[in-house]
């Protein structure tokens, strides 16, 4: 059986582009926060996406955005929710794009980094800390919500589902391509 997200049009993800659910656990550990995940994917074809058995495939970058839109202050989980929306309209009309448009992991990975923001805020309240203040303390705060949160929705290692991942395309899909299609011209 295809797991959860593979995308009937088979274009995403890759098998190239998947990691464990726990690599974006070992980048916190390291450090990283969530505007460093973001940056360091936001044109990253590898490292690209993890499962999890609650949302599927997770695309890392609409992952971390999604939930550092959620935690700033200016914006809040339905301002993350509507943007990544927005931006998949604008993808999915712009002709000269070479962006994916409502590819199926997209709206899905963007559910993930809200909730995740969720269990950052929670942490944060439990350990007494201010997120955002000081990249230590943001560390040690995503760290601990991360190692949670991803128990709680499956996450997965690549050996738990090799055989999946081995289905997977080889490579991306063609560099345009629409994966939701309301029936607009």
């Amino acid at each position: 059986a295809l797991l959860k997200g593979t995308g009937c049009f088979g274009l995403t993800p890759w098998r190239g582009a998947v990691v464990d659910a726990t690599y974006v656990l070992d980048r916190f550990e390291g450090g990283d926060t969530l505007g460093d995940l973001l940056r360091q994917h936001l044109d990253r074809a590898n490292e690209r996406f993890f499962y999890t058995d609650k949302y599927g495939w997770v695309d890392i970058k609409h992952f971390a955005a999604s939930a550092e839109a959620t935690l700033s202050r200016e914006h809040g989980a339905l301002k993350a929710w509507a943007g990544g929306i927005w931006i998949e309209i604008n993808q999915w009309m712009d002709p000269n794009t070479r962006d994916s448009a409502f590819a199926e992991e997209d709206l899905a990975s963007n559910t993930a980094g809200r909730n995740f923001a969720r269990a950052v805020r929670r942490t944060a309240k439990q350990l007494k800390l201010e997120y955002g203040k000081d990249r230590e303390k943001d560390r040690k705060i995503l760290t601990i919500a991360y190692k949670q949160w991803i128990g709680q929705v499956g996450g997965r290692e690549l050996k738990q589902i090799m055989d999946e991942v081995r289905r997977l395309p080889a490579t991306p899909g063609p560099p345009r391509y629409r994966t939701f299609n309301p029936g607009l011209p």
